[in-house]
C-alpha cells in the first residue's frame, strides 16, 4: 500500500496542513497512521467534506430562554433587563443624552417621561433603533452567528 505525507494530501485537497493533522488526529482521515513525528495517509483517502448538520449548532439554552421571555412581553425578565442596560449602554456611547429611566420609559410604554430637559428626536429615533438591533441579535443567536459578526464588521466599516 502506497501512502503520501501530509503536505501532499494538502496540496491535493486545497487544505492546510494543520486541518489535514487534525484530521488524522481526530481520526476523520481513514487508514491515516502516525510514523515517528509525521503522518502517513494512505492513497485511496478522499477529502474530508464535513456533514452540514453537524456544523448546525443547537441555539443556546440562555437564547432560548430570551427569546421565550420576549414573546411575553411581562417586563420582569432578564430579556427585558438586557434591552434597557444594553440599549443604555450602546447609547451612552453613542452621545445619547437619554437617561437609564427615561429609556426604561421608552421599551415598556412607548413615550418618554416629562423632565426639565429638552429630549433631541434622534436620540428618540436611535433608541429605538437599539432595542430592534438587540431583538435581531437574540433572535439569530445560535443560528447565524457568523453572520452577525459580518454584518457588524460591515457597519463599523460603512460608518468609520
Amino acid at each position: 500500500m502506497e501512502y503520501i505525507t501530509v503536505a501532499e494530501a494538502a496540496a491535493a485537497w486545497q487544505l492546510s496542513e494543520q486541518m489535514i493533522r487534525k484530521q488524522c488526529r481526530e481520526g476523520i482521515i481513514p487508514g491515516a497512521y502516525r510514523e515517528g513525528r509525521s503522518w502517513l495517509i494512505p492513497n485511496y483517502a478522499q477529502k474530508h467534506i464535513p456533514d452540514t448538520d453537524r456544523e448546525k449548532k443547537e441555539t443556546p439554552h440562555l437564547a432560548r430562554k430570551l427569546q421565550k421571555q420576549k414573546t411575553k412581553k411581562s417586563f420582569h425578565g432578564l430579556y427585558d433587563y438586557i434591552q434597557i442596560y444594553f440599549t443604555y449602554c450602546s447609547s451612552r456611547m453613542a452621545s445619547n443624552r437619554l437617561s437609564q429611566k427615561q429609556i426604561e420609559m421608552i421599551y415598556k410604554k412607548g413615550k418618554v417621561q416629562d423632565c426639565f430637559e429638552p429630549v433631541k428626536v434622534s436620540d428618540l429615533v436611535e433608541t429605538l433603533n437599539h432595542h430592534v438591533c438587540i431583538d435581531y441579535i437574540i433572535d439569530h443567536t445560535g443560528t447565524a452567528n457568523t453572520t452577525i459578526r459580518t454584518k457588524a464588521t460591515t457597519l463599523r466599516r460603512t460608518f468609520s
